[in-house]
């Protein structure tokens, strides 16, 4: 959708310090509208060495802006009424993130607002002359955690492959791997993501700065997220390799990080280089965020301080600057409504009877147990059919907020760090007619060696999903109808015996099919406790 501006009026003055002035209030108006969520982006940066770039995102985009400026000073500034609109639409987002506790989205959504504000103020002509050092701010955002999970996966993979192609044996379980001379195992930093995050920012603005056809900027940016990806491969490779052949005397320690960013530092100086080679002028293509040349054919022309572009009345800037104040602050305002119907915690959740040819017992060895976040009903009970055990958690969700949320980004499965490795994972679609979707992992303790079997999936008001993207969706779907948003996390374990996978999941999809009913009403119960409250 294309939004248009009224032209610009021709008034008695010039435009001088009158737009930037308008344009930073609005900024550090929304800044204030929504702290708490820009807060929470800059702790992020802080707490992580993989987003730190954040820091350095706004600033880049004011040196755009800057550098640009004498070009900008010649673009007719008018307010764009209809991108009202787009700064409602952004804190309707905001709000729907908020309610159900989607930080990620949060910050997207106030970076949108922010855009879409300046957007509001400044016209359609001088947003689209902006438009990379504006798009450019979404970087700031600290996303990508959730690419985590597959490139470990990629890079257990093809390490294991590139090993075996040197002719060393090696024995791969899911994310660790032993060799004749050590173990080794593919953590969070080695996935590759901090990697790929910076080489992709700095691809991006390399492209902007250096080329001018957008088939050039597009195959750079594109390299700059393929190269990492193999590059993190061939590091991780050469650090197994280097350990192995110095028998696990080097490249286990803090080396190991530094010969892990030296090695992306040179790959990151040979991408850049072989960057070089295709560099276009602002003459080679006409396509350039430089001035124009002149009618004479001179060259580009530097805007002098007076030739600033057509004048608009202040006023007339000032009242859209206050009405996008209104429009983003629309979402806050919103939620701090919805908040004053929030429910408080309640007593512990009542643990379900057995079902028939089950019972109770209080003798289970199950030494694993849920990482209990935020959850205002808890129960924990195990049961019992022909000397085998079941464990049951229910964990219930009748308020949310950031870190007490149904959805986070911790691994499920990871109770207690150090004690347990996860062999396989996967997704399990209609295990059961009962269930629709189950999250299948098999568990095993280091401790003892015993191996267990668990199944897990979340419950959205009558909506089950195992994906936490869906829960979420299906939360904001929630959101749109009457009533409150309440949410289950479901834990299902039990051991394996001498190795037998199937067995374990055909009792586990006998129990959940018996119990069924006993969930449906410990959960109903505890809402029902809660309602009426």
């Amino acid at each position: 959708m294309t939004l248009a501006t009224a032209a610009p009026q021709e008034v008695p003055g010039t435009r001088g310090l009158t737009v930037p002035v308008l344009a930073a209030g609005l900024c550090l108006a929304v800044l204030a509208i929504y702290l708490p969520t820009f807060a929470s982006m800059v702790a992020i940066w802080m707490a992580s060495e993989t987003f730190t770039h954040g820091f350095l995102i706004a600033p880049i985009s004011l040196w755009l802006v800057w550098r640009d400026r004498a070009r900008l000073a010649q673009i007719p500034v008018a307010p764009c009424y209809p991108a009202l609109v787009m700064v409602l639409g952004a804190a309707a987002l905001w709000l729907i993130a908020h309610l159900v506790s989607v930080q990620v989205v949060q910050q997207i959504a106030v970076v949108s607002v922010l855009i879409a504000a300046l957007w509001t103020l400044l016209g359609t002509a001088m947003v689209r002359a902006l438009m990379f050092p504006l798009g450019f701010l979404f970087l700031a955002v600290p996303m990508g955690k959730g690419l985590e999970p597959p490139m470990m996966d990629l890079t257990a993979e093809y390490t294991v492959w590139l090993i075996r192609l040197s002719n060393v044996p090696v024995y791969r379980e899911n994310l660790f791997f032993m060799l004749p001379s050590g173990n080794w195992s593919v953590v969070e930093a080695c996935s590759g993501v901090r990697y790929l995050i910076a080489s992709f920012t700095l691809g991006l603005l390399y492209a902007y700065l250096s080329y001018r056809s957008p088939w050039r900027r597009l195959l750079f940016v594109l390299a700059s997220i393929i190269v990492p990806i193999v590059a993190n491969v061939l590091r991780a490779y050469g650090i197994v390799m280097i350990g192995h052949l110095s028998d696990m005397q080097l490249a286990t320690g803090v080396d190991h990080l530094i010969y892990g960013w030296v090695f992306f530092g040179i790959v990151m100086l040979l991408l850049f280089w072989i960057g070089g080679f295709w560099q276009e002028s602002d003459q080679d293509t006409g396509l350039s965020g430089a001035p124009a040349a002149d009618q004479e054919g001179h060259g580009p022309q530097r805007a002098h301080p007076t030739d600033a572009g057509p004048s608009v009345a202040a006023g007339k800037l000032a009242i859209a600057a206050v009405l996008a104040m209104l429009a983003a602050a629309s979402g806050p305002l919103a939620a701090s409504w919805s908040a004053a119907g929030a429910k408080a915690a309640v007593a512990p959740l009542a643990a379900p009877a057995p079902p028939p040819g089950w019972t109770v017992t209080e003798t289970a060895d199950m030494p694993w147990e849920p990482l209990a976040t935020g959850a205002q009903r808890e129960s924990h009970v195990s049961y019992v059919r022909d000397d085998v055990t079941v464990s049951l958690w229910l964990q219930q969700f009748l308020q949310q907020a950031q870190g007490t949320e149904l959805v986070d980004s911790k691994d499920r499965w990871a109770a207690a760090e150090g004690e347990w490795r996860v062999l396989s994972r996967q997704r399990l679609g209609n295990p059961s007619p009962e269930l629709a979707q189950v999250e299948q992992v098999t568990l095993r303790h280091l401790a003892s060696g015993r191996e267990f079997l668990g199944w897990f999936w979340y419950r959205v008001n009558e909506r089950e999903s195992a994906d936490p993207y869906v829960t979420k969706i299906y939360e904001a779907l929630e959101q749109l109808t009457p009533g409150g948003v309440f949410g289950a996390r479901i834990n299902l374990l039990t051991p394996i015996a001498q190795g037998d996978v199937a067995a374990a999941a055909s009792r586990l999809r006998d129990f959940a099919a018996a119990q069924r009913e006993g969930i449906d009403r410990v959960l109903a119960d505890g809402l029902a406790a809660a309602e009426r409250q």
